[in-house]
């Protein structure tokens, strides 16, 4: 079974009339990657997650050309 994870940070802080923004960053190949973007947003005062997404998919068959695609993009 082949697959991919990616991570990415979100943040969340008060904008000037007390609404509450959340942004989410870019898709990362490393969990240390994301976990060192947290960390600097936390410094800056923001409120921080870090949101995971994975994927496995059976090896042949159907999903042949899509696991291909996707181990190359990655």
């Amino acid at each position: 079974m082949a697959g991919w994870v990616v991570h990415r940070v979100v943040t969340k802080c008060l904008d000037h009339r007390g609404k509450w923004m959340v942004d989410a960053g870019p898709w990362l190949a490393s969990q240390d990657d994301a976990a060192d973007w947290a960390e600097r947003f936390r410094r800056v005062g923001y409120q921080v997650s870090i949101e995971t997404m994975a994927n496995h998919i059976q090896a042949g068959g159907e999903n042949l050309g899509l696991q291909d695609a996707l181990e190359h993009r990655m």
